[in-house]
């Protein structure tokens, strides 16, 4: 069987879903499954610069790279032509809306297509508007989601074409756990994620971690990651002075990140929304004690209430009050470590949610008839923009615009051939 997912990547790209792929594809390898990945890489990028590419490629895993065009038509075109290349026998496009787009003459070829739910945000809302309750023929095969929360809001639709899998993400499990701190033990809590406001209210964090730390004595806290908010981050800690114990570590590659976690207690995040966070999951599978944020998406299946984590009500006080708790009393950290770390073994281990992704997988190539070569259309015709995806979703001029446009295009190649520029 042949699987093929689609995944963007560039410089210093961390994020939940690239690093879930460096853990399933090897797996799902493992297990018999032939895959690819087609790569779609960001402006000025080089397949040496991706951490996701470059690792899937020392494991084995195949790789196409096509470059992200200004035009999702163009995009999409690329991606049909790999695929008629080598056509697999189930199609992921994942979170790439070019892939989705390709998906419509994937499925007419008889290869079914799979989307991914990764998260609860108006992105996702729109994929699935087009993708699973839009236009018929651009629906895909079946959708995974990440969480209860994701299932239920597609299910609640009905969609007509689509068949609704949960598959939650799953982690790997040290054989260790974490050391609960002591009287004589600074108490280090850790985030681990992408610096950036939007959802993870990055510099929120930031000032309420510098407060925690300023009045509550023995607590320090470490920020991993990368984004666009590191210099707003490095600035607010220079501003709380030395009395507040917060120090920005910047990026740390997945294959290192439990390790890193096994030497710290507590995993704070505090943001506005999530699918099922992988970093929260690694965490747990270490026994830290997650402090989360009370919010609707993701956070709830992973955390009882003072048992598997502690869900605070704010950024501010209730935040402070929680850590000091922790601080003061060993006993019920160490009953909240060995909670989470029981709870990701017995529901969320990669053991079990590779389990379910192969025999998904299995069952959709087992009920779908012959292949047929892909078509690769002329005329990309396409359904009218979402309004949430117009960021990414820049169509192609029509008619004499178009003819303008093509000429204008032709008219470069032809220059660049007999220029060399």
């Amino acid at each position: 069987m042949k699987l093929t997912f689609c995944a963007y990547d560039k410089a210093n790209y961390i994020n939940g879903p690239n690093a879930w792929l460096q853990r399933i594809l090897p797996i799902l390898q493992e297990k018999g499954i032939q895959c690819k990945v087609i790569f779609i890489l960001f402006k000025d990028t080089t397949p040496e610069e991706c951490s996701t590419l470059m690792f899937l490629k020392s494991k084995g895993i195949g790789i196409e790279v096509i470059d992200r065009e200004y035009f999702i038509e163009d995009t999409s075109r690329f991606v049909l032509e790999r695929l008629q290349a080598d056509p697999p026998d189930v199609f992921v496009p994942n979170l790439t809306l070019a892939g989705y787009y390709a998906g419509k003459w994937v499925r007419e070829a008889g290869i079914p297509t799979v989307g991914i739910l990764h998260s609860d945000d108006p992105f996702y809302r729109a994929l699935q508007d087009e993708f699973v309750f839009g236009q018929g023929d651009f629906s895909v095969a079946s959708i995974v989601c990440v969480s209860r929360l994701l299932e239920k809001q597609v299910a609640n639709r009905a969609p007509q074409h689509t068949e609704i899998v949960r598959i939650p993400y799953g982690t790997p499990v040290p054989e260790a756990r974490i050391q609960i701190p002591d009287a004589h033990t600074s108490l280090k809590l850790i985030y681990v994620g992408r610096i950036v406001d939007e959802q993870k209210r990055i510099t929120d964090l930031t000032r309420a971690l510098c407060r925690a730390t300023k009045e509550v004595e023995g607590v320090e806290a470490y920020l991993f990651g990368s984004g666009l908010q590191e210099e707003d981050v490095k600035a607010i800690i220079a501003d709380a002075g030395d009395t507040a114990k917060v120090y920005f570590m910047g990026r740390v590659s997945s294959a290192e990140i439990q390790n890193r976690m096994l030497s710290n207690h507590a995993f704070v995040l505090l943001s506005d929304y999530e699918g099922i966070p992988i970093a929260l999951m690694e965490a747990m599978a270490c026994g830290m004690i997650p402090v989360c944020s009370r919010i609707e998406s993701g956070i709830p299946e992973l955390i009882d209430d003072y048992e598997t984590g502690i869900l605070v009500d704010d950024r501010g006080d209730h935040f402070v009050k929680v850590i000091r708790e922790l601080r003061n009393d060993p006993t019920l950290c160490d009953r909240i470590s060995r909670n989470a770390q029981q709870k990701i073994i017995r529901e969320l281990s990669f053991d079990y949610t590779s389990e379910l992704w192969f025999a998904h997988l299995k069952a959709l190539h087992a009920n779908h008839g012959q292949k047929q070569r892909i078509r690769i259309p002329w005329d990309m015709k396409l359904p009218p923009s979402h309004s949430t995806l117009v960021g990414e979703d820049h169509r192609k001029p029509r008619g004499f615009r178009r003819i303008r446009y093509e000429l204008s295009m032709l008219k470069q190649r032809v220059l660049r051939t007999f220029t060399g520029k």
